[in-house]
């Protein structure tokens, strides 16, 4: 699963359930905050994706953004990954 972040975040932790045990695990985060990068694609602020895999029967699936202080920034649900969410892909086996 991968989402777009505001430039104020440092971190997201992905929370998700697995036959009813719970979990979570840090997203992969990638930040752009490279002036000359960004002034050479057109882009105008800062932004991040994170990226996180999770097991295909995964559900309750929530993303959680923090700020470099540990604030929680927001949250996002997402639905089951087999609903296929616009946000979400899967491989095959």
């Amino acid at each position: 699963m991968y989402g777009a972040t505001s430039p104020t975040v440092v971190r997201v932790s992905v929370s998700y359930s697995v036959q009813d045990s719970s979990h979570e695990q840090p997203a992969v985060l990638m930040r752009v905050s490279d002036s000359e990068a960004l002034a050479s694609a057109g882009i105008r602020k800062p932004f991040g994706y994170f990226l996180a895999e999770l097991p295909p029967d995964a559900s309750n699936i929530t993303a959680t953004a923090f700020d470099s202080h540990g604030g929680e920034l927001g949250s996002a649900s997402y639905d089951n990954l087999r609903g296929l969410h616009p946000r979400v892909f899967t491989a095959a086996p």
